[in-house]
């Protein structure tokens, strides 16, 4: 028996034992974003509700290029074409990111975009190790 099995065995005999742990958050809802790569080339990709767009478009065969994931180097840029009202609001540290980095103030980072509702569409300006060509 391993050491895993004996704790719990224990955690049972002494009265900890909460069962089957039921999830009391209800299941976040599902949308379909639809990615622009840079040669105008559409594929969609699913989100759950507050999912940034870095991590939908990772769900595809391409994704958004990152070099942080915490809104400090820009490289995560996007163009929204469709759904702004569906996605999170512009924080002061995003606009000190695209600020610092010389990107466009009409762009967003994927990193610190979520979706938040359906009919979004972005264009990506970067995407993780491609060189031009699709």
């Amino acid at each position: 028996m391993t050491p895993f099995g004996i704790r719990k065995i224990l955690k049972k005999l002494l009265g900890f034992d909460e069962g089957p742990k039921a999830s009391s958050a209800p299941p976040r809802p599902k949308y379909s974003v639809t990615f622009v790569l840079p040669d105008g080339q559409e594929y969609q990709a699913d989100a759950r509700e507050g999912d940034s767009l870095v991590l939908a478009s990772g769900r595809s065969e391409y994704p958004i290029s990152t070099g942080c994931m915490d809104s400090s180097c820009g490289t995560c840029e996007v163009l929204v074409l469709e759904g702004q009202d569906n996605l999170t609001p512009v924080t002061s540290k995003e606009t000190a990111t695209k600020e610092a980095n010389n990107i466009d103030a009409n762009h967003r980072l994927g990193c610190q975009t979520a979706v938040l509702g359906e009919g979004v569409k972005v264009q990506i300006v970067n995407v993780l190790g491609a060189d031009g060509d699709f």
